[in-house]
């Protein structure tokens, strides 16, 4: 970019880049780290959405494959199952109290995956624990 091009900016361009339009002259801007804040695509700063809860469950999924995926898809792949095992617990699989966890292994036999559920905490027990039967 030319510097004459900048003389002609707008003001909401000055605005959304304060950087390009400073002085030259006067002290630098130091860079601060916001430990609670994340900078968004736009340019802007919001608040760092935080987890609130405590972890009172559990669930690791122990995947058995002919061929081993990579952690994004074997992860993927789980998705319906981790939906299912959340609802059967009475809460969304993104609420804070529950932890995922998952593992795959090569296998030469049958193919399946082991589910495990860990009650961390007795006393941030969902309010449903139901057992389920796979079929």
């Amino acid at each position: 970019m030319k510097i004459s091009e900048l003389n002609n900016a707008s003001e909401a361009t000055k605005r959304l880049n304060p950087e390009l339009f400073r002085s030259a002259v006067g002290a630098v801007a130091t860079a601060r780290s916001e430990r609670n804040s994340v900078q968004t695509l736009d340019g802007t700063v919001k608040a760092r959405r935080q987890r609130k809860g405590q972890v009172a469950i559990r669930v690791s999924f122990v995947v058995f494959r002919r061929r081993l995926l990579d952690d994004d898809s074997n992860v993927y792949s789980i998705k319906p199952l981790r939906d299912a095992v959340s609802n059967t617990l009475g809460l969304d699989d993104a609420d804070a109290r529950i932890a995922f966890e998952y593992s795959q292994h090569e296998t030469k036999g049958e193919q399946g995956v082991i589910v495990r559920i860990e009650a961390l905490n007795p006393a941030l027990k969902p309010h449903v624990l139901v057992p389920v039967k796979a079929t």
